[in-house]
């Protein structure tokens, strides 16, 4: 996983040499819908290299690569894929190892059902973690936390009609759940810790985002 923690390239940047015989990932450390990508290629074995692309100065080179200007994008010689389900269910298909979606169609479109609901989490956890935390009133952090738990009972409750440690049985899925998320080899891999996350977050709200918090201490 190479270039998994270097600095993000910017808006006039050069883009560095791309290996047309490795999957290359678009990513930003802290993006979520960037670490399905990366903990996918991390759970199937698979190499690749990384850029790391900053999302508020993005780089001309990757808007040519993808025009929303979103990560994660991977790149395979000329060919490029981008957002994160549908980056996640090529890998899987076209490389081997385990299957990280059910066999059965049914419960594969359960389980993608899930992801979706799982989803909605997103924006009101957005609203909470990114917001200014002056210019959210009690009552709406309170509406936007109930949402957000509102959502994530969905999964807990699938969890638990299942039986099972994982939403896919006994090993890591698509589908995943918090504490043995943190147990995974992938997810200890790419994990990046809450000190790190806050001090993102930080520098967000003051309007000067740093990308490379992890990649300055390399």
């Amino acid at each position: 996983m190479n270039g998994i923690n270097t600095k993000h390239f910017e808006t006039g940047s050069k883009c560095p040499p791309i290996d047309p015989e490795k999957l290359t990932v678009y990513n930003m450390r802290y993006c979520p819908f960037a670490q399905r990508t990366i903990l996918v290629l991390l759970k199937k074995n698979v190499p690749f290299d990384t850029i790391n692309v900053s999302l508020s100065k993005k780089p001309e080179w990757f808007l040519e690569r993808n025009p929303l200007g979103k990560v994660p994008a991977i790149q395979i010689g000329d060919k490029i894929i981008y957002e994160s389900m549908i980056t996640v269910d090529y890998i899987d298909r076209v490389y081997g190892g385990k299957t990280l979606n059910p066999k059965d169609p049914y419960q594969d479109a359960l389980d993608r059902m899930l992801i979706e609901r799982f989803t909605l989490a997103l924006p009101p956890h957005y609203r909470l973690f990114y917001g200014q935390p002056s210019e959210i009133t009690p009552e709406q952090r309170k509406e936007w936390s109930q949402e957000m738990l509102d959502k994530l009972y969905v999964l807990e409750e699938a969890l638990l009609e299942r039986q099972t440690p994982y939403f896919g049985g006994d090993s890591l899925m698509m589908v995943k759940w918090i504490e043995l998320m943190e147990q995974d080899s992938a997810v200890k891999a790419y994990r990046v810790t809450t000190e790190d996350f806050l001090e993102f977050r930080r520098s967000k709200l003051e309007g000067n985002t740093n990308y490379n918090i992890i990649a300055d201490r390399q």
